[in-house]
């Protein structure tokens, strides 16, 4: 694990690492003769040895102001990197299991409000979901990221398209990560299609879903023309197929002006 930290991190920010490291195991070695001092009825009010756990406790305090302080030193530094904060989760995880979901936090508190954050979030845990040891960890992201989806108004779910669209029509974003995008646009539209038929407006609703499908096509279909896509492209493109085939589709929606469009994009 620590081999992997390092290789995440910068040789500055593995140094800050390693001084905490070491601060934090010198901190446990003093609470552990701090109890000692107390003695085994753990009894604060009434140590055992008065005067080494007074100055036990006095040294305990002191190490947690100095861990403080070079922790928040620390995480200034590496929160606005979400992808090393993200990569660094992962490897804490697996010797502090629900560390996470604080690292996590760290880095993307504004996740449900701004798309590019949701949008990475979905990226890396689909780049590096194989990186993770616990099937926990796994699903407790994924499902974290469809609840987010299932509570997204019509107009977040617009700005998360319109995202998707322009990460994909960016030429300087590599293939890798255009696929990805690709099914991040199908499962943030299907994924809110399924929560219309509970709203108001329908009509409206589905006549921006249908206009959205057009945007999605399109940009899919142009592209196909990078040779690494052209598998995925067909794959995304086959799912819209058999969602506008489906018999079970609302009335509203067959009824959308728009949805002739989506139908002549189809393949």
């Amino acid at each position: 694990m620590e081999e992997n930290i390092k290789e995440i991190l910068s040789e500055e920010e593995w140094n800050k690492y390693q001084e905490m490291t070491v601060l934090q195991s010198e901190r446990g070695e003093i609470s552990k003769k701090y109890w000692e001092a107390v003695g085994p009825g753990m009894k604060t009010k009434n140590p055992v040895n008065k005067e080494q756990a007074q100055y036990y406790k006095t040294e305990w305090e002191k190490y947690d102001e100095i861990i403080k302080d070079k922790s928040r030193t620390f995480w200034e530094i590496i929160a606005p990197q979400q992808e090393k904060v993200f990569l660094l989760a992962i490897e804490l995880d697996r010797k502090e299991p629900e560390a996470f979901g604080w690292i996590f936090a760290k880095s993307f508190l504004d996740i449900k409000s701004k798309p590019e954050t949701f949008w990475k979030a979905y990226l890396y845990f689909n780049k590096y979901e194989s990186r993770m040891q616990r099937d926990a960890l796994k699903d407790s992201i994924r499902n974290g990221l469809l609840h987010l989806m299932d509570e997204f108004t019509i107009g977040e779910e617009n700005d998360r398209i319109k995202f998707a669209a322009n990460f994909l029509q960016n030429s300087q974003n590599i293939s890798q990560e255009k696929a990805i995008a690709m099914e991040f646009a199908w499962d943030i539209w299907s994924r809110f299609f399924n929560q219309i038929e509970k709203m108001d407006n329908k009509s409206k609703i589905y006549e921006k879903m249908n206009q959205q499908a057009v945007l999605i096509i399109e940009t899919l279909k142009t592209a196909k023309t990078d040779v690494k896509l052209s598998e995925k492209v067909d794959k995304v493109l086959q799912k819209f197929l058999e969602h506008y085939s489906r018999k079970d589709l609302p009335v509203e929606f067959l009824k959308s002006p728009s949805i002739s469009n989506v139908k002549e994009k189809l393949p």
